[in-house]
């Protein structure tokens, strides 16, 4: 298990990096493009942050499984934030996880359910990512057993990359900010 510091104020830092890292080294994995990973607010919404592009809305709209696999991916970076942080602090991430008033299991709960309804051969709404929309009652359950699969897939992912997680995260706390291409070289 990785040693987090002592000091509150260093430890909370060190919390947020390794959250930051596991979704940029996801993204990367899954071929998700990170413009940058910041340790200072990114949005009103946000105190820290990964910004990707979202591979679901830059798929080809007539490609049932590209759509599939861009909303997975997309639910995946969402939660490999949570994954990586479970961790290195267990007990914080574990009361988010299933919260769907967070903005990241949000994220994940809503591609699940597009994906569950691509699945059924239905279609489904051309949002903007971080856009919000109901889920059909039909699909619930479906798009329920999709998040606990992406969950254990992104657990497993978070597993193989820790390495480069942990190194991300490292810089994380003494930096403020890494762009694109700086991360590409960090976790090559």
């Amino acid at each position: 298990m990785t040693k987090l510091p002592i000091s509150r104020r260093q430890r909370a830092r060190a919390i947020i990096a390794y959250h930051e890292a596991g979704h940029a080294v996801i993204a990367r994995a899954l071929g998700v493009t990170v413009e940058f990973v910041a340790m200072n607010s990114i949005s009103e919404d946000a105190a820290a942050g990964a910004m990707t592009r979202s591979a679901a809305h830059h798929a080809d709209k007539a490609d049932t499984a590209a759509r599939i696999r861009g909303s997975e991916a997309d639910a995946m970076v969402a939660l490999a934030g949570w994954a990586a942080q479970s961790r290195v602090h267990a007990s914080s991430a574990e009361r988010w996880v299933n919260d769907p008033a967070d903005g990241d299991v949000r994220n994940a709960l809503s591609n699940a359910g597009r994906i569950a309804m691509l699945q059924a051969g239905e279609p489904v709404p051309d949002l903007a990512p971080g856009e919000a929309w109901e889920l059909p009652a039909a699909y619930r359950e479906s798009a329920v057993a999709n998040y606990k699969r992406l969950w254990t897939e992104t657990n497993a992912m978070v597993a193989e990359h820790w390495r480069k997680i942990e190194r991300l995260a490292k810089i994380l706390i003494e930096r403020d900010y890494v762009d694109g291409a700086e991360l590409d070289q960090l976790i090559a």
